[in-house]
């Protein structure tokens, strides 16, 4: 539901998004989140995206960044350039 205050405003903006390719008409899959629209300062609206349920199907797979100093030394030979000031 959209309060009617934004309603007009609401159907514009959606009817471009679908136009133009972002949302797309009465599909059902997993990945779809519920959407919500909160009204801008300005006037517009914003479209809020409650996304924990799409997070509750992703695989996590954490990769911590390598050191710089690790990367260096296989990189064998290589020389730091010197920093310009």
């Amino acid at each position: 539901m959209v309060p009617k205050a934004i309603e007009d405003i609401a159907k514009q903006e959606i009817a471009d998004l679908v136009k133009i390719g972002v949302l797309v008409k009465n599909m059902q899959t997993e990945w779809a989140s519920p959407l919500f629209l909160r009204q801008k300062k300005d006037g517009g609206v914003r479209f809020v995206s409650y996304l924990r349920r799409l997070n509750a199907c992703l695989e996590r797979h954490p990769y911590p960044l390598p050191l710089i100093d690790e990367v260096i030394w296989q990189m064998n030979g290589f020389i730091l350039p010197p920093v310009l000031i």
